[in-house]
């Protein structure tokens, strides 16, 4: 008699079980990811002052976004090469994108003597920015170095990091 209780239990704990396995309530999910294309960045001309001579009392000189180069202070422009940077950017079309750019940055003629340079770019930095279907842009770098009296003859250099994110 014992056996055939054990055995019944048994049996009924067998079917409890797979009938709360049938009931338990279940769905599949759909996955997406969506790919862009990478974003390439690329320099197609450097910002450069050009030439000058600096009198007595300093100043500063800016070259515009467009390239054109103008003077204040005691400066005398000396006919040389003159550019604004270009940095052509290649991406997903119609994504929003932000620039990061620094704002100023500091020249260095090697000797431990800096200058100061203010940098502009043609589009917002910081902000974001919706490109075309095409997803090329164009953006152009222009800045203003103050000079001050005394500064030391030289060649004076710096690095601008840029860079652009989807946003």
């Amino acid at each position: 008699m014992l056996r055939k209780i054990f055995f019944t239990l048994a049996i009924m704990l067998l079917f409890a079980g797979t009938d709360a396995l049938a009931q338990s309530p279940t769905t599949s999910l759909s996955v997406y990811a969506r790919v862009y294309k990478a974003i390439t960045v690329t320099k197609t001309s450097e910002l450069e002052f050009g030439k000058l001579a600096v009198g007595l009392n300093g100043g500063s000189v800016t070259v515009s976004n467009n390239g054109s180069r103008s003077k204040n202070g005691d400066i005398a422009l000396v006919s040389s090469t003159v550019n604004s940077a270009q940095i052509s950017i290649e991406a997903e079309g119609e994504m929003p994108i932000t620039i990061s750019m620094q704002d100023v940055i500091m020249l260095n003629d090697g000797e431990n003597h800096e200058l100061e340079l203010t940098l502009t770019a043609s589009q917002p930095v910081g902000e974001v920015i919706f490109l075309d279907e095409t997803g090329n842009l164009t953006v152009n770098v222009g800045g203003t170095v103050a000079i001050p009296q005394g500064t030391p003859v030289g060649t004076y250099t710096g690095t601008v990091n840029f860079s652009v994110v989807y946003f």
